[in-house]
């Protein structure tokens, strides 16, 4: 359908200035090479040429681009900042050139994005052990607040003796636990650039996110011995052997259940 050829061209000159110069470039009758097989009428055609050459086409691009970071200052708002770093700044514009949009959702955006960065990372081809943790961190803070969970008012009444023994712990659905060798002020929005380490501590430390109300979400940090214990509590296995294995005693799974943050009883 011309029309729809028509429209993906005009969306590909509106995100790529490089695009626009290569097609200012040739002959009125010719195209590039990325629009070969877009079926397009001779006057859509003029009119591509056209749009290529037009200086208001810069604007556009702003436009567009402003679109695509408000999507991840609003959900990322804490790794957007850092990744205004001139050493990281590249970053976006490679992920804007690999990653045309696909949706006006900002979740959806937000975890593209997110998949984008932490592939480099992963991948090694990005060290960057802070932004590894901040973002990790801060998606985690998103998908929390997004579920619509929230902290029991009541949490439930621990077993004890020999039935909190063999109970096997698990994280309440409204907590999070992850490694994270930062302050947890960094993940608090401040309005103001920041600028993360160059290196981490070289100590254990473990951070907690609460959501203590849907779609409100508490970051705060964790003496190391209660992080072990949540981390390690995922239903796998009892008391007893994680008692054992982390070395604490069992009233601290009692404490961490009355404090909401560990369910001991049934799973559902």
């Amino acid at each position: 359908m011309s029309l729809a050829g028509f429209q993906r061209a005009l969306s590909a000159l509106v995100m790529s200035p490089a695009l626009r110069a290569e097609m200012a470039a040739l002959p009125e009758q010719e195209l590039p090479a990325r629009f070969v097989g877009l079926e397009l009428t001779e006057r859509e055609r003029r009119r591509l040429h056209a749009l290529a050459r037009d200086a208001g086409m810069k604007v556009t691009t702003l436009l567009h681009r402003a679109n695509r970071l408000s999507m991840l200052t609003n959900t990322l708002p804490r790794t957007s900042e850092a990744m205004a770093h001139p050493k990281l700044q590249p970053l976006v514009q490679r992920y804007w050139r690999e990653h045309p949009p696909t949706s006006v959702m900002y979740v959806r955006e937000a975890r593209r994005f997110a998949g984008f960065l932490l592939g480099l990372l992963r991948s090694g081809e990005l060290v960057h052990p802070p932004l590894a943790e901040l973002l990790e961190a801060e998606l985690a803070l998103l998908e929390l607040g997004k579920s619509g969970l929230a902290m029991p008012a009541a949490p439930e009444v621990p077993p004890e003796g020999a039935a909190l023994e063999q109970a096997r712990p698990r994280l309440g659905p409204w907590c999070h636990v992850l490694p994270f060798r930062m302050e947890p002020r960094m993940l608090l929005r401040s309005g103001g650039a920041i600028t993360l380490p160059e290196n981490l501590p070289d100590e254990e430390r473990y951070l907690l996110l609460t959501s203590v109300s849907p779609g409100q979400v508490v970051p705060s940090g964790l003496e190391v011995m209660r992080g072990r214990v949540l981390r390690a509590s995922t239903g796998e296995h009892s008391v007893a052997w994680l008692r054992a294995e982390l070395g604490c005693p069992s009233s601290l799974f009692l404490e961490l259940a009355r404090e909401g943050l560990l369910l001991l009883g049934p799973a559902q």
